[in-house]
């Protein structure tokens, strides 16, 4: 009996914790935002800036929809695209940009930016891994193969598993 109730105790506090935790992520990103803007205020020719502040743009608005926040999805795009133009050479730039529309399902798009990300650094093989998986979304199973065993090739450790699925 004593043990159940400890048990019990545990798991209620745990679980307590756990969505303390959970509920405090959307008002850190918020406060993440607020920095970010005040660093871009400072330092407006920082790519890197836009880039961070565009992933928790787009991840508060993406975990939190129904919580308001000044910038919205689109800002994410605004941000992306202005780090891309300060610093067209960084492949996880495109790399996140691509994911950005993977969520919006242009799948193309997505595939345009993934290959642009390979292009500025082909030996990355969780680039030829995230292509092909916009691939198989599209149904193009040919294209995810050969992107699933380049990722293999340049050691994506997940690549190998799909290619016994799509290279048949």
């Amino acid at each position: 009996m004593k043990k159940t109730m400890t048990t019990l105790l545990f798991v209620a506090i745990a679980t307590a914790t756990f969505a303390q935790r959970t509920f405090s992520l959307g008002p850190d990103y918020k406060k993440e935002i607020d920095s970010l803007t005040t660093l871009i205020k400072k330092q407006p020719d920082n790519a890197d800036l836009f880039f961070q502040r565009s992933i928790k743009v787009f991840q508060f608005n993406s975990e939190y929809p129904k919580q308001t926040t000044s910038l919205k999805m689109p800002d994410a795009f605004i941000d992306i695209n202005k780090a891309i133009s300060i610093k067209p050479d960084q492949a996880d730039y495109f790399s996140q940009r691509a994911e950005f529309y993977e969520y919006q399902d242009s799948l193309d798009l997505a595939i345009a930016d993934f290959t642009k990300a390979i292009e500025l650094a082909p030996i990355n093989g969780l680039f030829y891994k995230k292509r092909a998986t916009m691939y198989v979304k599209k149904t193009d199973y040919p294209s995810a193969c050969a992107d699933f065993k380049k990722g293999d090739q340049l050691g994506d450790p997940y690549c190998k598993n799909f290619i016994g699925v799509y290279c048949r």
